[in-house]
């Protein structure tokens, strides 16, 4: 299958988001960034967060993009992240998760309640080399604002930017199921092949 960042609408942006863990020490960090239409950088984050597992450390990316995201107005925007566990968790909130999801839902509110959906980590490397970051830093109370991009960001948004593509090998249960989710690598390399078009918190087995 071939992966490769997708830019959003003319006129739009798009955030991405990732979560790390360590499990060893109990520790995460974050990291997201927000780009235009051309794929230039408009605004980025990262932190050093405690956390339990990994989806907590997603789910707290998400948040924090999201709150980004509507404290500048940056709209209108659309989101993608490689968790499954956190686009579901908006369709169906387990306790230990209430909170953040419910802050989460007031966020994406404020923005127009846009459209969250599933990415390859192929697709996520800017995020996903933020959020590795993130795990270095001392740890803060507050994500840390980056406006321009680190200087070592530079080559994965040039990369992105000219539609640099990746492959990876994925069952059909698997594409069936992140179809679901919108995952735009599988819709464009399987179009009508898999299943599309139900509802966003189906799962094939």
């Amino acid at each position: 299958m071939s992966i490769k960042w997708s830019p959003p609408p003319t006129g739009t942006f798009k955030l991405n988001t990732d979560g790390s863990f360590s499990k060893d020490r109990n520790k995460g960090g974050t990291g997201g960034v927000i780009r235009d239409h051309n794929g230039q950088w408009v605004m980025g984050f990262y932190h050093n967060i405690t956390a339990q597992n990994y989806t907590m450390a997603e789910l707290e990316a998400f948040f924090v993009g999201l709150k980004i995201a509507a404290d500048c107005s940056i709209v209108p925007i659309g989101i993608e992240l490689d968790s499954i566990e956190v686009i579901e968790a908006l369709e169906y909130t387990q306790p230990i998760y209430a909170t953040k999801v419910n802050s989460c839902r007031l966020l994406m509110k404020r923005l127009g309640n846009p459209l969250v959906r599933h990415c390859f980590r192929q697709a996520n490397k800017v995020a996903d080399f933020l959020s590795r970051l993130g795990t270095k830093l001392t740890p803060s109370a507050q994500a840390t604002i980056l406006s321009p991009p680190p200087d070592h960001t530079l080559s994965l948004i040039k990369d992105d930017q000219q539609g640099l593509i990746s492959t990876k090998q994925v069952l059909r249960t698997t594409c069936n199921k992140l179809a679901c989710f919108g995952n735009l690598a599988v819709i464009a390399n399987y179009g009508d092949n898999v299943e599309a078009n139900r509802p966003p918190n189906c799962v094939t087995p």
